[in-house]
């Protein structure tokens, strides 16, 4: 639902119920990152931050809620196991051939 709020651009207003959402174009075409990890990996690094707003016990429920994107949404999935400087490079590469 927020990517579908994204890609419409400023009309964000979600469609009310049996609102079609077709018509709607976007103003920006939007590139979805998708950062993917195992639960394992995640709940390491989420238990090692310092005051965090997110409490560890709040991730199970992300990753059950979480809908990674699908065609036709315009996205990219990148490993959180790669190295920082990796992921960068990636999205940077991927925004030049856009």
């Amino acid at each position: 639902m927020y990517r579908d709020i994204l890609i419409r651009g400023e009309d964000s207003v979600p469609p009310k119920c049996g609102e079609s959402k077709e018509g709607k174009l976007a103003k920006v075409q939007l590139l979805v990152v998708h950062l993917s990890g195992s639960f394992k990996v995640i709940s390491e690094r989420l238990c090692k931050r310092q005051g965090h707003f997110m409490p560890p016990e709040l991730l199970q429920s992300q990753f059950d809620t979480l809908e990674p994107p699908t065609a036709p949404e315009n996205f990219i999935q990148v490993s959180v196991d790669k190295k920082l400087s990796e992921v960068i490079t990636t999205v940077m590469e991927t925004l030049k051939m856009k």
